[in-house]
């Protein structure tokens, strides 16, 4: 059976345009026509008063020079001829769309200006994602950002771990892992992981203290050590959606109950 998830992306203000920060999905359909309609529904409603000028795509037209110049002005004949009003004036963008574009020249807008705020992703069979449980907090991986908390997760577990090296971002936060014992008692491979110990530069093994040391900010390195080690830090475990929307609604909990 063909399942439709719509995702919904959000964006946070980063002194030029809206960046990217994460995503959450919104809904699923089995029904390509229902799922279709929302998708437009959504992205229709999630343009109509955005602020134009802080789209990363036409921030940079905006900015920059021919041939991009070129992609606004056919964005503004578009506009005009859907409204008889213009997106751009005295060659600058205006704030927002002018409220008499109606909802389907809105929709089409968003299409030709690439500025979509939902992804619609199709799966032919019952979709399955990969996330990363983390044994020493006993919980999901997460990334806290300006708009809310988001769960790490990907079709598989090398797009996963790219996103993850993605940016300045430190996805097992800010603490040093530290392990107690010898070699021999933290891992079944201990020449193994001495090899690895010598290899990578963020870990460190104090012989006196018999303390192993991993800094969270070597993803690679964490990873290739994460077999090597009795306890791991992590486990990658395969999500089904009903499971996503689970644990994201858990974390949306949790964020409000902050703000209580």
């Amino acid at each position: 059976m063909t399942t439709y998830v719509i995702r919904e992306n959000s964006f946070f203000y980063d002194d030029s345009y809206d960046a990217y920060e994460g995503s959450r999905i919104a809904s699923y359909f089995t029904d390509r026509a229902a799922a279709e309609a929302e998708y437009k529904r959504l992205e229709i409603e999630a343009t109509r008063y955005i602020i134009l000028w802080n789209q990363k795509t036409l921030w940079n037209a905006q900015e920059a020079f021919e041939p991009e110049l070129k992609f606004l002005k056919e964005l503004d004949a578009f506009v005009f001829s859907c409204c008889g009003q213009h997106l751009l004036e005295d060659g600058k963008l205006k704030i927002e769309l002018p409220e008499n574009m109606q909802d389907d020249d809105i929709f089409e807008f968003v299409q030709r200006a690439g500025i979509q705020k939902y992804d619609i992703l199709v799966f032919e069979n019952e979709p399955l994602f990969y996330g990363v449980w983390l044994h020493p907090q006993q919980e999901w991986l997460k990334r806290n950002q300006e708009t809310g908390c988001y769960l790490m997760y990907d079709l598989s577990e090398e797009k996963l771990f790219d996103k993850l090296q993605d940016g300045y971002y430190m996805p097992f936060g800010e603490h040093d892992f530290i392990y107690v014992g010898e070699l021999t008692e933290i891992s079944d491979s201990p020449t193994l992981l001495k090899t690895q110990i010598d290899e990578l530069y963020w870990v460190k093994y104090n012989i006196e203290q018999k303390k192993l040391y991993i800094s969270p900010s070597d993803v690679l390195g964490i990873r290739s050590l994460n077999p090597l080690l009795k306890q791991p830090i992590f486990t990658v475990k395969p999500l089904s959606l009903a499971d996503i929307l689970s644990i994201e609604k858990e974390i949306r909990a949790e964020e409000q109950q902050k703000y209580e």
